[in-house]
């Protein structure tokens, strides 16, 4: 076999198992009269030690199943660093992908939502820190398996990139142990922490971001200890059991009260931040 040959081969085998996402970067209002920006659907990021970070962001797609409302650990998902082989995990998790390039031996044949889904994904979040937002490709359709949000501006992606931060401040000592880039390992890891993180409403621990979209449609309320919807649990219950971020209502008044000191700090954090990213 001929080095040519074996090389060709070689590429054949890689395309197979990576994935091409399905959206690309805009500047265009046109192209994003389709994203609903006008919406309500709510993007909040905590983590430890009583940090958070909310903004709104457009919704892209809703699979068939879905409830509105996910929670889980935010990670980068990127094709360049998780193939079929990768191992799936069942630690609530949502996928944080840029739309700005494929990889340059990714497959046309699976897109980079399906993966995420086959890796345990509940949500998809897209972004770009380059242009005004994402866009899905026309042939997606409707056909989603998986809930797909978009950030609505540039600033917006890249406060949430650098949020990402804070999970590495909070992990100073070992860096390494930051949860950043899907891995299942860590997520396994780190899965009582961001189960418990998502029952009591606040993160528990350092390592990662715990993120809660509440889409502005939702049909279910309740987040269960795993992450998931009422609906996506296998409940027929649509109780608002939880308070308005989703937590479980299990707060104290005094707590609650320092939570939304805390969120109200935040919120002039990132708007100095936004004005040092500009």
């Amino acid at each position: 076999m001929t080095p040519t040959l074996i090389l060709i081969v070689l590429l054949f085998q890689l395309q197979a198992i990576l994935a091409f996402t399905p959206a690309s970067p805009t500047n265009s209002t046109l192209d994003a009269v389709g994203l609903n920006a006008t919406e309500t659907t709510q993007l909040t990021l905590q983590w430890f030690s009583h940090g958070s970070y909310a903004q709104f962001v457009a919704t892209a797609a809703r699979s068939k199943d879905s409830t509105g409302i996910s929670k889980g650990a935010l990670v980068h998902f990127s094709e360049d660093k998780v193939n079929k082989d990768t191992p799936s995990t069942s630690v609530p998790w949502i996928a944080f992908i840029s739309c700005d390039a494929n990889s340059t031996l990714a497959s046309m044949d699976t897109d980079i939502f399906t993966l995420a889904k086959s890796k345990g994904a509940l949500a998809a979040l897209l972004y770009t820190p380059y242009s005004q937002t994402c866009v899905l490709n026309p042939e997606l359709g409707s056909a989603s398996n998986l809930d797909i949000y978009v950030t609505p501006t540039p600033t917006s992606a890249k406060l949430l990139d650098y949020q990402f931060q804070s999970s590495q401040i909070a992990t100073q000592n070992n860096p390494a142990d930051a949860l950043v880039d899907y891995d299942p390992a860590k997520l396994a890891k780190l899965q009582a922490d961001i189960e418990s993180s998502i029952k009591q409403g606040y993160a528990v621990s350092g390592e990662y971001l715990v993120a809660t979209i509440s889409a502005f449609n939702a049909t279910a309320d309740a987040v269960t200890e795993d992450g998931k919807g009422a609906g996506e649990a296998g409940s027929a219950s649509n109780s608002t059991a939880g308070t308005e971020s989703g937590a479980a209502g299990k707060n104290s008044a005094p707590e609650r009260g320092r939570a939304d000191i805390v969120y109200i700090i935040t919120l002039f954090v990132g708007a100095v931040l936004a004005a040092a990213v500009l």
